[in-house]
């Protein structure tokens, strides 16, 4: 892993222990309550639910369509020539800092007390600092420039397995270039997976594009994201550590707590029956109506 791809540290700041972090496990716990319709009576007996495949699916999706998506493009920095109003994603200068920083130094220290100031530095149209520093005004024009382009996601899960046009095909609509990330949920055997009905399937789907991996996990408890197979079993990542401090800054130990140096492998028959096929369909908002009516069919 290399500890200065900023692009990690944007996706990680997203999963942190903070309510503002948009997948926190606190988010994900108020989705799940509302999902499920958990009174406060009951919420005691909550806390040992587990989530599988189906549930995850469902409570991320509606996460990821809520409206503060932060992958969302939106027009965030506006700039009036006549240097009297600029607006600008607070972020959007430190991560040019961060990327200069990391050209010039080693100092994991100095990078992660950076990347900590995300949340709190605030850089607003009133801002005279940012204004009648030359050099600053000069970067962030420059950045607006050079930002570059994103894509809205949106999200749909179909807890059945059986896919509905009409939930997908809404999204068409938008004219907008997006993505479209798509749960299929299945139950593919009793307790394990039915290896020789299924097997053969599940392998043809890792060979498209579009397919993005597995969410289940082994015939026990463990969950996993297996994102590669071939004929003997699959692959996977798992980084986490039990009982380790809550995730809110970014430290030395990020590379041992988030990311493996080794591949893990599972069997076949040990892989759960319950799990969630995981699709992303872009759309361009040039495609006509007529031809996305079957290419995505």
């Amino acid at each position: 892993m290399h500890i200065n791809n900023s692009l990690i540290y944007s996706i990680l700041s997203e999963f942190r222990d903070l309510e503002q972090a948009k997948y926190s496990i606190q988010n994900i716990i108020y989705e799940m309550i509302k999902y499920k319709k958990i009174d406060d009576n009951q919420i005691e007996h909550f806390v040992h639910d587990w989530l599988g495949p189906t549930s995850s699916a469902i409570i991320i999706s509606n996460l990821i369509n809520k409206k503060k998506v932060r992958f969302v493009k939106k027009n965030k920095m506006k700039n009036n020539f006549r240097g009297t109003n600029i607006h600008m994603d607070k972020n959007i200068y430190i991560e040019k800092e961060q990327k200069e920083l990391t050209n010039y130094t080693n100092n994991n220290k100095q990078i992660y007390k950076l990347l900590n100031q995300k949340e709190n530095i605030n850089i607003s149209k009133s801002d005279d600092n940012i204004k009648n520093d030359k050099k600053k005004y000069n970067k962030l024009l420059f950045l607006k420039e050079k930002k570059k382009k994103k894509y809205t996601f949106f999200s749909v899960a179909f807890e059945t397995g059986v896919i509905y046009n009409n939930k997908v095909l809404k999204f068409f609509q938008i004219k907008q270039d997006i993505f479209i990330i798509i749960w299929i949920c299945l139950k593919l055997g009793i307790d394990s997976l039915n290896v020789s009905k299924y097997k053969k399937s599940l392998l043809s789907c890792f060979l498209l594009k579009q397919f993005q991996g597995i969410s289940s996990g082994n015939t026990n408890t463990s969950a996993h994201y297996f994102y590669s197979a071939n004929d003997n079993g699959l692959f996977y990542l798992d980084p986490h550590i039990k009982c380790q401090n809550a995730f809110i800054d970014f430290n030395e130990n990020i590379s041992s707590q988030f990311f493996m140096h080794k591949v893990k492998f599972l069997p076949w028959e040990y892989l759960n029956s319950s799990l969630s096929l995981i699709f992303v369909v872009q759309v361009s908002k040039y495609l006509p109506e007529y031809e996305y009516k079957y290419k995505y069919k």
